[in-house]
């Protein structure tokens, strides 16, 4: 299946207004054509505070596994399109970057999978949004804390969609000494349900991550993590038997990257 596209963009800097335009054409070749839109409106209103009001479309074609992937698939799958619209507020204040933000986004045939692992088309979903963060140095750690509030609903039902939480909050905090680089992650997340239904629901779940690095030499750098060091319990899905398919519990990772020097 070939997706042949063409993309322009439009920007306008001026001292207190600016804009974003762009425009998208994709021929698919199972799909057709489809055209989406992106505006933007960036007004300055001091020199540390921008309002920006935005509004986008996307299309998302079914994968080759959402169509053919055997036991799991569903060959009449349409493709997703969508509408969001934001209205955004960034700010800074005494060194710390804040931002806010609240968005709506219209979905229709939004591929979702059902509780048996099969993708479906939800006709039409609307997901509500508001989003927090903020990013500062404290004591020397480069700490970015970031709240999320969602209401992610199929507009038929009225019902939550499928393996999606309402609520999220996250604080990552990275230091540097030198060539050594330590840092950790908070992760928390609120129930979801697994079935369209919202019949079974799946505790909410927090993490715990911590991280360091080695720049060895100039061209070379030693990474080493420890994920959900608490040994947490969780699931962001059941298995076909209705019980909770657990993630990974204490795990590690280690990787070694080498950047030539030209």
């Amino acid at each position: 299946r070939y997706n042949q596209a063409a993309f322009a963009q439009y920007r306008f800097d001026g001292q207190r207004i600016s804009t974003e335009l762009g425009w998208r054409h994709d021929d698919n070749e199972q799909f057709g054509h489809v055209n989406t839109f992106y505006g933007a409106l960036i007004f300055a209103l001091t020199n540390d505070q921008q309002l920006i009001a935005s509004y986008g479309e996307g299309f998302k074609a079914p994968t080759f596994n959402d169509l053919y992937y055997p036991g799991f698939s569903n060959p009449t799958l349409n493709p997703e399109r969508s509408k969001s619209y934001e209205l955004q507020w960034r700010g800074t204040l005494q060194e710390a970057v804040l931002q806010a933000s609240v968005y709506r986004t219209d979905i229709k045939n939004l591929i979702q999978s059902d509780a048996s692992f099969t993708p479906q088309n939800i006709a039409e979903a609307r997901i509500n949004g508001l989003e927090f963060s903020a990013e500062r140095y404290l004591a020397g750690w480069y700490t970015v804390v970031a709240a999320t509030w969602l209401d992610p609903r199929d507009r038929e039902t009225g019902h939550i969609l499928p393996r999606r939480p309402k609520r999220m909050l996250s604080l990552d905090s990275d230091r540097q000494y030198g060539d050594i680089g330590v840092g950790f992650s908070l992760v928390a997340n609120s129930t979801r349900y697994n079935d369209a239904a919202n019949n079974q629901k799946l505790s909410g779940f927090g993490t715990v991550e911590v991280r360091g690095n080695w720049q060895v030499t100039d061209s070379t750098r030693l990474d080493l993590s420890a994920g959900n060091i608490l040994e947490k319990e969780y699931a962001l899905a059941n298995d076909f038997n209705g019980n909770p398919y657990r993630n990974e519990e204490l795990n590690a990772r280690m990787s070694v990257s080498w950047t030539p020097q030209l």
